[in-house]
């Protein structure tokens, strides 16, 4: 087996039961010592850290407003919508004058532009195109 699997075992385990995680590494210690394969530990470490690293960001979200008066609408607004990391409280809050105004979310693989800038930019493309 490879470090990744080793660690993708151990991660899930965890996610599943973090009460569990010294008897889960020193499980893990213990198979791989007896197996002949302690020297995959630091491997399997590296591996561990990137599935964490990639659950993180995973769940975060980054909202974008205008105006720091908008802010206060961001949880009303995202209790609404179908960003499940919203649920999490993993929101990172920015202001960015340049929208203009309204609201751009993004998650690691979703993106949604809801500002003005965006809408504006449409218009423009719209009009020169025709």
């Amino acid at each position: 087996m490879t470090p990744r699997i080793y660690a993708k075992a151990l991660f899930e385990s965890v996610i599943a039961h973090p009460q569990h995680l010294p008897l889960y590494v020193k499980n893990l210690k213990s198979k791989l010592k007896t197996g002949g394969k302690k020297e995959l530990l630091a491997s399997v470490a590296k591996e561990l850290y990137v599935l964490i690293t990639q659950k993180e960001h995973q769940e975060k979200i980054t909202v974008s407003v205008a105006h720091e008066k908008d802010v206060s609408g961001i949880k009303n607004f995202l209790s609404q919508t179908p960003f499940t990391a919203y649920q999490n409280g993993k929101i990172e809050k920015k202001i960015n004058p340049h929208l203009v105004g309204g609201i751009r979310i993004e998650t690691w693989d979703k993106r949604f532009d809801g500002s003005y800038k965006r809408k504006l930019l449409n218009l423009y493309d719209t009009l020169i195109t025709k």
